[in-house]
């Protein structure tokens, strides 16, 4: 993988999910770095090189109290002034809990994911 790749950081729980995501984001020609969800307010624990990172992609399995919480730590006063733009993939039947940031229906083809963090990518800038 070549460092100017842009990196996909994804907070996620399932390693099924985990392992499907990794091959696509790949594939579309992304780094990804999986982070451990929160507890509480430690949104500087779990992002330490926020910086670092080009997109926040919130996976579909984490439960909607996860990524509501999850989400409103990226999006709150408090959080590190440059966090990265965030993604939202939408399991069936869930609701959106993104704030300023994308939501996508998932499961969806890679053309539909690159798309969708093009789009979020560009819409940050």
């Amino acid at each position: 993988m070549a460092p100017d790749q842009p990196v996909v950081a994804i907070f996620d729980g399932d390693p099924v999910v985990r392992e499907a995501l990794e091959v696509l984001l790949q594939a579309a020609g992304y780094r990804t770095r999986f982070l451990r969800i929160p507890v509480g307010d430690e949104l500087d624990e779990a992002l330490p090189d926020f910086h670092l990172y080009h997109l926040l992609l919130i996976a579909p399995e984490l439960s909607a109290e996860q990524r509501k919480a999850l989400l409103d730590m990226t999006s709150s006063q408090v959080a590190p002034a440059k966090i990265p733009p965030t993604l939202e993939l939408l399991p069936e039947g869930a609701e959106p809990k993104v704030r300023g940031g994308r939501v996508m229906p998932w499961p969806s083809s890679i053309e539909e994911l690159k798309r969708a963090i093009e789009a979020t990518l560009l819409g940050q800038e």
